[in-house]
């Protein structure tokens, strides 16, 4: 790059457009940091920009949008250890985490300690979070509230741990979630001590990306086949050697609902490879399930695309072909509930309208909200 040849972006329309941390941490993730030659790449800058801040920001709005104010169970680090597998998990990564750029700062290498903070806020949104969403909405206070807190707990750590590399995301984040908002001039993230790293459980973190792989596979297997993931299978069966066989019925829960299968069964192989088999056999209740699945799917873009909340209820028409209507009349109790609707009446009427394509039919929905 040359000031001369004027061959790079203006570093301040840069900032403008993508925000200083995006920008500052594209760079501390970068080999410049240590003196190696870098191509710069304002895709590189807005890549930072979606990986790092907008997904920690979504993570943390997600959270804001159940937690409670007035329950410290759920604003503060958990003090009780939850049983739940992800919970555990989380804190496991968190404590690698922390170790991991904690070395790579005491070592002057910034690109090594900023690069698995970006994985870490990848896993957090889009396997911890994502797993976790139905404890968030669940009528199980403590099982919601023990989630509650470990985000919090893991979000007010990472908050101090960017705290170098993002240092406005950092500190919006932990005035936030400590929910000082910038009341006290006292208080700032960059005042704040340096995390520690607890115990880290190589057995948990072990047995999730084992896990993990399985899914992978499986997700792959569903695409081989064109099924899309909303339709319910029965079976799944894993070939693999006798130590990865998973027995927990928790984990074996993530599996199941990952991939959206009924059984998973496992078999041994002397072969050190993962197999995985999926039964494709539709029966009338597995296509229930599907179109279930899809209709819920619709009806929530509907509630997103009106803009409403979690506190608004709406009443959901429908106009479908005779045996879908059946079935729509069956699932309606369940319908509502995972749609936060009043109720589901058939016939027209509605402002918000939609045309959806069911197992080769049209349903035509149509939401009112309810005042």
């Amino acid at each position: 790059m040359s000031k001369r040849l004027n061959n790079y972006p203006d570093p301040a329309l840069v900032m403008d457009k993508y925000g200083a941390d995006a920008l500052r941490a594209y760079l501390t993730a970068s080999p410049v940091m240590q003196a190696e030659n870098l191509n710069f790449s304002e895709k590189g800058v807005e890549e930072s920009l979606r990986k790092n801040i907008m997904l920690l920001w979504n993570v943390y709005r997600f959270y804001e949008m159940f937690g409670s104010e007035n329950d410290p169970s759920a604003t503060s680090a958990t003090k009780t250890k939850s049983a739940n597998v992800l919970d555990q998990w989380l804190i496991a990564k968190l404590n690698l985490l922390i170790k991991e750029v904690t070395e790579a700062m005491e070592a002057y290498n910034l690109p090594k300690a900023m690069r698995p903070i970006t994985e870490f806020i990848d896993e957090f949104s889009t396997w911890y979070l994502r797993r976790s969403r139905d404890r968030f909405k669940s009528e199980d206070i403590v099982d919601k509230n023990l989630a509650l807190a470990t985000t919090a707990s893991a979000l007010n750590s990472l908050a101090k741990l960017i705290a170098p590399f993002m240092p406005f995301m950092a500190e919006n984040l932990w005035q936030r979630i400590n929910a000082y908002d910038f009341k006290d001039e006292n208080k700032s993230v960059h005042l704040e001590e340096w995390p520690k790293a607890g115990k880290i459980d190589s057995e948990i973190l072990d047995k999730m990306s084992a896990l993990r792989k399985i899914v992978e596979l499986g997700l792959a297997k569903r695409d081989e086949a064109g099924i899309r993931i909303r339709q319910m299978l029965k079976t799944a069966t894993v070939s693999c050697p006798k130590a990865q066989v998973i027995k927990d019925p928790a984990y074996l829960g993530l599996i199941k609902a990952e991939l959206n299968i009924q059984t998973i069964n496992f078999v041994t192989s002397e072969e050190d490879k993962l197999e995985l088999v999926l039964d494709t056999a539709l029966t009338p209740e597995l296509k229930q399930e599907g179109i279930k699945r899809e209709l819920i799917r619709s009806i929530n873009l509907m509630r997103k695309e009106a803009n409403l909340n979690l506190a608004d209820r709406a009443l959901i028409y429908y106009d479908a072909p005779a045996e879908l209507a059946a079935m729509i009349e069956t699932l309606k109790t369940e319908l509502m509930k995972e749609t936060l609707s009043s109720d589901i009446i058939k016939g027209a009427a509605g402002e918000t309208k939609k045309a959806v394509k069911i197992d080769g039919q049209t349903i035509n929905l149509s939401l009112k909200i309810n005042n």
